[in-house]
């Protein structure tokens, strides 16, 4: 029962730790090479949103039922619930009974990055309601709706499952990797069941990865202030001039070089 406290004082830690370095990286993120990225991307989303229907057509010509299987088997375990929060907790568990601080932390971070990429998702889908392939509407912009039919973008999976990942490829790389590999598998999955288009599982990815790099890189930011932080700041008096120093002579006199005291005369 004691380490119920203990965790939830860690846990509390941890959160305010990855929270904390939140600002400064995003002054990593406002210069100019940011902005023509986001350029870049939003020209490649509209060259994909114009050509849609011809991707999902060579999709559903390449078909099958095992491949099918395996769609949903990463569709259900990339989606939040059942993918990042068991990781999260997961790597959180080993991090506190093993003592390693840093799993702790690359657990909060993509936890958070997680829960903030999939709550812009959902938000974003909702307010622009565009209908899912399979609904088999008509594509466009409904407005908002909270009808499933009608949240196709952003893609939820592909967001909060490459924000996952790239925010364990930055904090804890050996674990960070193969959930990558199962990020993709999860943007294929969605194409290949027809739940989104592929513009849709490429603005969640992005938007995963954005806010992985950011969740990631405050992690590791925080973690060097906080070493800094600990170190010792007052080093301008060296410690072994205090202890030669006299007695006798006052510190908080406004002379620099006090006048020495005067000779004594010895008489015979």
């Amino acid at each position: 029962m004691r380490r119920l406290p203990r965790a939830l004082q860690h846990l509390r830690f941890d959160f305010l730790h990855s929270v904390r370095g939140v600002p400064d990286t995003l002054r990593l993120f406002c210069r100019p090479v940011t902005f023509i990225a986001l350029a870049l991307l939003a020209a490649i989303t509209w060259l994909l949103i114009l050509n849609d229907s011809a991707l999902l057509t060579w999709i559903n010509t390449h078909r099958n039922r095992y491949l099918e299987g395996i769609a949903r088997w990463f569709s259900y375990w990339g989606d939040y619930p059942t993918g990042t929060l068991p990781i999260a907790g997961i790597l959180w568990s080993i991090g506190f009974f093993a003592r390693k601080i840093n799993w702790r932390r690359a657990a909060i971070a993509c936890l958070l990055a997680a829960t903030i990429t999939g709550t812009f998702t959902v938000i974003t889908r909702c307010s622009l309601g565009r209908p899912r392939p399979c609904a088999n509407i008509t594509d466009g912009l409904y407005g908002m709706s909270v009808s499933y039919n009608y949240q196709a973008f952003p893609s939820g999976h592909s967001a909060t499952s490459w924000a996952t990942a790239t925010a364990l490829v930055i904090t804890a790389p050996p674990v960070g990797i193969p959930i990558a590999v199962g990020a993709a598998g999860v943007v294929w999955s969605r194409l290949y069941l027809e739940r989104h288009h592929t513009s849709d599982v490429f603005v969640g990815a992005w938007i995963g990865i954005i806010g992985g790099l950011i969740a990631g890189l405050a992690s590791r930011h925080h973690r060097k202030y906080a070493k800094r932080k600990a170190a010792p700041v007052d080093t301008s008096i060296p410690l072994p001039l205090l202890v030669q120093l006299p007695s006798s002579v006052d510190l908080t006199s406004s002379k620099s070089n006090p006048e020495p005291p005067p000779p004594v005369i010895v008489t015979n």
